[in-house]
This record gives C-alpha cells, sequence and structure tokens, in this order.
C-alpha cells in the first residue's frame, strides 16, 4: 500500500521522528506501535501515517479510532444524529459499533484495501476481529495489550523534542 521513509520527519514545531528504516505498510500486516508515552506514536499515525494513506496512489479506506476520544465521538454523534434513519450516539462503545458498522457497509459498496489505525483502545481485540475480515493493514498503539503476530515498530525517546522509531527484525 504505502511506505514510511527513512529520515527525520518534522511532525510538530520542536518535535522530530528519526526513522532509521524504511517502514512498508501492506494489506494483511500488524504493527503495534511501541513505547513510552510521548515518544510520538500518536503524532506518528497523524502526522506520517494519515497523510501517507491520503497520497496513495490506490484509494484506501482508512478507519481511526482515537486515543482521547471526547472529540471523536462529538463529531460521529452529531454525524450519526444526522443521517437518515439518524442513529443515537451516547457512549465510546455506541460510537465504535457505528465507525465498525459503517466501515462494513462502505466495504459492501466497494471493496477497497483499508487502513485501520487503533490508538489505545479499550475495545482493541474486538476492533481487530471486526475489520480483519477485509483486506486491512492493521495499526495499533497499546501498552497493555499484545496481538499474536503482530510486528512491533518501537518509539524511544532519545532526548526532548526527537525520537527514534525503528521497527523489530523479523
Amino acid at each position: 500500500m504505502f511506505m514510511i521513509p527513512t529520515g527525520s520527519h518534522s511532525l510538530w514545531q520542536g518535535f522530530d521522528l528519526d526513522v532509521r528504516r524504511e517502514l512498508w505498510f501492506g494489506i494483511g500486516d500488524i504493527f503495534h506501535l511501541h513505547g513510552d508515552n510521548g515518544s510520538g506514536k500518536t503524532s506518528f499515525l497523524r502526522k506520517l501515517l494519515v497523510p501517507q494513506a491520503l497520497d496513495s496512489v490506490n484509494p484506501v479506506y482508512q478507519l481511526y479510532f482515537e486515543q482521547q476520544s471526547a472529540l471523536q465521538l462529538f463529531s460521529v454523534k452529531a454525524y450519526a444524529a444526522l443521517q437518515k434513519p439518524p442513529r443515537q450516539i451516547n457512549n465510546e462503545n455506541q460510537m465504535i459499533d457505528y465507525l465498525l458498522d459503517s466501515f462494513d457497509l462502505a466495504r459492501q459498496r466497494e471493496a477497497r484495501p483499508a487502513l485501520v489505525m487503533i490508538d489505545e483502545s479499550p475495545r482493541l481485540h474486538d476492533i481487530i476481529e471486526r475489520v480483519s475480515v477485509h483486506s486491512v493493514c492493521i495499526v495499533f498503539a497499546s501498552h497493555q495489550s499484545v496481538i499474536p503476530g503482530a510486528r512491533r515498530i518501537c518509539f524511544k525517546t532519545v532526548r526532548q523534542g526527537l525520537s527514534e522509531v525503528d521497527a523489530e527484525h523479523d
């Protein structure tokens, strides 16, 4: 599907990620973003992975479950209320179900590859089970869960404003 190139990537003013080797993301891949809080995992998703998927030659669906879901919940709640028929969403679990249902419907209308990003969701295993029946690449950040077969991408804080990113060897 796409690749994140090696080198220094300035993600925010005063924060850079040094990607030590090319990171290739393809259908069937599952990646575990691993590192301490503040090492750049969420920034990697938002500032590198999402734009790469958007710039991909072949269009891909993107499904992103945010770590701090309050704003996402508000947005999805408003969107779902305006649909026909409207759907009431009151909490994070209902939002996750709505996004997964919408993803299934979109895939039924037009099958294409998808990038599924899960940032510290308490329903990590449930989400992966629901989306893995499709042609997807799954990237998740979690301090507690381990998914068998997931390849680890390690984030290490070098100093204030700089982290290194490297994939574990196969």
